[in-house]
């Protein structure tokens, strides 16, 4: 399990609301994971101190909240709230004549705690947003960062209503003339998401690599910003692919190990690399606990054909990437067992009609059973696909057999492939098919 999504929900867990086996799977996170036993507790305390505290010390006048939003708003709002209150509270409003005051001393643990709270507020919404600005608009008065924090409160607004061309020029000024300051880095995050939407990608690179020499990172974050580091790289393949392998070696990136596994898993295949596609492969399911059929269809012909060199599969690889179509001939003929050739005929099929005009129909867009059934028979009764007919004819007979269950017809098929083919490997697996039926009917 991710942190990012345990966190969604550690309010549900510490108000007691979920389901039974829901939390016993988020207690088994909490044992195994030092980060979030740290934030539980964190949040634990807050919600303490908040439950003892009266509504007027925390709640903006004449606006009334129901006590289910603190269940309810992202658990980083509560966590930057809380931090500001229990410093205004606890260190800035001093007893001498009842002022305001801030000691020169407290400026730097102030900035630290603000710089502390910058990565919670893209989660905010701009309700949220706006209750924090107030507390930190009071926690910085007469102080030296009064100004930068309303230029980043203004800047803030702007998100709401300009558009992402001007909101990027203001966050690039921002950043010139507070470059060493602590709280850029939602600045930064914004500023590179809207450059890399803009197709600006070398300058969204180098905001990144910024963000990524921040060694406030946890590895989730860190693995978020290298995914969208590796994004910007579109020209850039060898760049992209070396990031991807990053993310692959570290698995406390979460999901984003396990989508790298799966990318680079994807350029072996095409390399026909399928040795390391097929390690890569297993290791993305495994990971990422998905039922990704089309993985699970590549491993099954992986394992299926390490005897033949992989042979038929570059075939395959090579028609799909390089479109030269020519191989498909031998998958259907020589390799009728194969899991490829279904796929190879089809690919076969539509290479003709692109080709040649008029041969047969087009490949019906409806793939139910019945109908590809009858497009089968109609294919293979064609004298202009006479190369590829018998193999039609075997794959309505599988058809008719599995799927609809019309056993005697397809048996009627193969008996015809063993008498009428000239294919010796067709041959075979006909005879296979009706011994096979043969012996279950006797059964």
């Amino acid at each position: 399990m991710e942190c990012s999504i345990f966190q969604r929900e550690m309010a549900s867990y510490l108000y007691d609301e979920m389901p039974k086996e829901q939390r016993e799977i988020w207690q088994s996170h909490i044992d195994n994971c030092s980060n979030c036993t740290r934030e539980v507790q964190e949040l634990q305390q807050v919600l303490d101190i908040v439950s003892q505290s009266s509504e007027e010390h925390w709640r903006p006048k004449k606006r009334r909240f129901e006590r289910i939003l603190l269940r309810v708003v992202p658990i980083a709002a509560v966590l930057l709230f809380c931090f500001v209150l229990g410093f205004v509270l606890g260190k800035l409003y001093l007893p001498e004549n009842r002022k305001q005051v801030v000691k020169k001393t407290n400026i730097n643990e102030v900035l630290m705690i603000l710089a502390q709270n910058q990565k919670y507020r893209t989660s905010l919404s701009q309700g949220q947003l706006k209750l924090i600005q107030t507390m930190e608009k009071k926690l910085v008065q007469d102080t030296k960062l009064q100004t930068q924090i309303s230029d980043l409160h203004q800047l803030e607004e702007l998100t709401y209503t300009a558009d992402k061309k001007y909101v990027s020029e203001a966050q690039q000024k921002f950043l010139e003339k507070y470059p060493e300051s602590v709280l850029t880095a939602p600045i930064r995050i914004s500023l590179a998401k809207n450059l890399h939407e803009n197709k600006q990608y070398r300058k969204a690179q180098k905001i990144y690599r910024e963000i990524l020499a921040d060694t406030f990172l946890d590895p989730s974050e860190r693995g978020k910003y290298m995914w969208q580091l590796s994004q910007c790289y579109e020209k850039d393949s060898a760049a992209y692919f070396r990031i991807l392998q990053q993310l692959e070696k570290e698995g406390s990136y979460g999901s984003y190990s396990w989508k790298s596994c799966k990318q680079l898993a994807d350029r072996d295949f095409k390399q026909q690399q399928f040795l390391t596609a097929y390690e890569r492969y297993k290791k993305y399911l495994q990971q990422s606990m998905l039922n990704d059929e089309e993985v699970k269809q590549r491993i099954s012909w992986m394992r299926h054909h390490e005897r033949d060199n992989y042979y038929p599969l570059m075939l395959y690889v090579r028609a799909q990437e390089q479109q030269e179509y020519y191989g498909l001939k031998v998958i259907i003929t020589q390799y009728p067992d194969s899991p490829l050739a279904s796929n190879a005929f089809k690919m076969y099929l539509k290479n003709q009609e692109t080709t040649v005009r008029r041969i047969h129909k087009p490949f019906p867009k409806s793939r139910d059973a019945t109908t590809l059934a009858t497009y089968l028979e109609e294919v293979s009764q064609s004298n202009e696909q006479d190369e590829v007919a018998k193999f039609a004819k075997y794959w309505q007979a599988k058809i008719l057999e599995q799927q609809l269950r019309d056993v005697p017809r397809a048996l009627q098929i193969y008996k015809e492939i063993m008498e009428k083919s000239n294919n010796y490997r067709l041959q075979e697996i006909a005879y296979e098919r009706v011994h096979q039926i043969l012996n279950a009917e006797r059964k």
